[in-house]
């Protein structure tokens, strides 16, 4: 015997209710840590070739803390992941001219029983809400054009350069558990303008 529609319809929606619940606490514990980074160059305005230097800000927008080796800030670098700034002349013809740095194949952390003492030692901690500012580097390669360049750098947490990225990545992050923090994963910042005028 079939049931008439009006009587079904509660149920059902009962059902969608639960499903759709159950689906926002699902996306809910997997929600990743937010870092968010900023590029601060030390000015707005350069000279045409002036070496353009740069501090970068990770912010800890989670409910939980974030720990990452220091980056290195010139190169790509699987071990310790790293901060690259790219350099894009914005033209008027819309086209962008990019400057590419360089990339350097780390090796890993030693044994995984060692990755927990590496981060209490070595490794930088950031609390719920906190800011972490880098010491000054030099940021991209020298900006050889007249007029606005757009400068955005990316955040790369350690990966493996060798050997099976599945377990390198599970290792760092279980030894971070170990300590009671979370390794982020690879953010941009916000694109920067700056400006190049002729050498005085």
């Amino acid at each position: 015997m079939r049931r008439p529609l009006a009587t079904l319809l509660p149920a059902f929606a009962l059902v969608v209710l639960v499903g759709l619940e159950s689906a926002g606490q699902s996306n809910k514990d997997k929600a990743a840590p937010v870092l968010a980074l900023r590029i601060i160059p030390a000015k707005q305005t350069y000279a045409l070739n002036e070496k353009v230097l740069a501090k970068y800000e990770f912010i800890n927008r989670s409910d939980q803390p974030l720990c990452l080796p220091h980056p290195n800030l010139e190169c790509s670098d699987t071990r310790s992941g790293s901060v690259k700034t790219a350099a894009r002349q914005v033209q008027p013809t819309g086209e962008d001219r990019e400057i590419f740095i360089c990339f350097l194949d780390g090796g890993g952390w030693g044994p995984s029983s060692k990755v927990p003492w590496e981060i209490r030692k070595h490794w930088i901690e950031i609390a719920p809400g906190e800011v972490y500012v880098t010491d000054s580097a030099e940021a991209v390669g020298r900006l050889d054009a007249l007029g606005e360049w757009r400068l955005e750098a990316t955040y790369q947490p350690p990966q493996a350069a060798f050997g099976d990225p599945v377990r390198f990545k599970k290792e760092l992050r279980d030894g971070a558990r170990k300590v009671g923090c979370t390794i982020p994963e690879s953010v941009d910042s916000e694109p920067v303008v700056v400006d190049v005028i002729p050498q005085k």
